[in-house]
């Protein structure tokens, strides 16, 4: 079945404008893969009539990250229950990268981290603490983050995250170190700190600018590193 417009066709525009110093800037594109189904994803051509095939490579923050973020989306419901609104003070519960394993029993997981939380989201301390999920029945524990922050203005359910150590591959301060340039010589985990503590202070409009701030960053780096990248191994 042909594909649709995704978010990550803007990726694939972002390559063309780096690639071979800017020569494909202005090509005409044909996005083939929405219009047949086994082709590539996109046709590049020039004025001059060359052309450019070109198919979506997979571009993760960390190995495994898409496949362990898919699994993850399964949590993200459990903010969306009334029950667990929290008056006067802002909930994290981060929750263990891959914790849903394959021959894990996903659903019990995620209905047992749901109901602990229903049971001690109000209990849980001020402050950062660790919070051990018992699921039972053959279910494995689950340890979760809690950070509690006293807000008396917020009035919402409980934001939740992922935690743990990840598995880059021995290039990644080829990305990571670019970024942090775009960035102005300031650290992903400053800015992240920063990102933080505005949603904490809930000041929206700051979020949304460093937000914006540092997808701009990642595009640039993106396109000029898959650019050379493609270069140095294709031509």
């Amino acid at each position: 079945m042909p594909t649709k417009a995704r978010p990550q066709d803007n990726l694939l525009n972002l390559f063309l404008s780096a690639y071979d110093d800017k020569t494909w800037a202005n090509a005409t594109l044909a996005w083939l893969d929405q219009q047949q189904d086994g082709t590539v994803e996109l046709l590049a051509t020039r004025v001059d009539g060359t052309t450019l095939a070109i198919e979506h490579t997979l571009i993760e923050w960390f190995i495994g990250e898409r496949e362990d973020f898919e699994r993850f989306k399964a949590f993200l419901a459990i903010q969306d229950d009334p029950l667990l609104v929290t008056p006067g003070k802002i909930v994290y519960v981060n929750v263990p990268r891959g914790v849903l394993a394959k021959g894990q029993a996903w659903k019990r997981i995620v209905d047992g981290v749901h109901q602990w939380l229903r049971t001690h989201i109000q209990a849980l301390p001020t402050g950062e603490s660790m919070q051990t999920c018992v699921i039972g029945g053959g279910v494995p524990d689950v340890p979760l983050q809690a950070r509690v922050i006293p807000e008396p203005k917020f009035n919402d359910h409980p934001i939740i995250r992922r935690y743990g150590s990840v598995k880059q591959s021995d290039d990644a301060h080829l990305f990571t170190v670019p970024v942090e340039q775009e960035l102005g010589g300031e650290t992903f985990e400053e800015l992240l700190n920063d990102l933080a503590a505005s949603v904490e202070h809930r000041d929206w409009q700051r979020v949304r600018a460093l937000d914006e701030r540092l997808r701009l960053a990642v595009n640039r780096v993106t396109a000029e590193h898959i650019a050379s990248g493609f270069k140095r191994n294709y031509t």
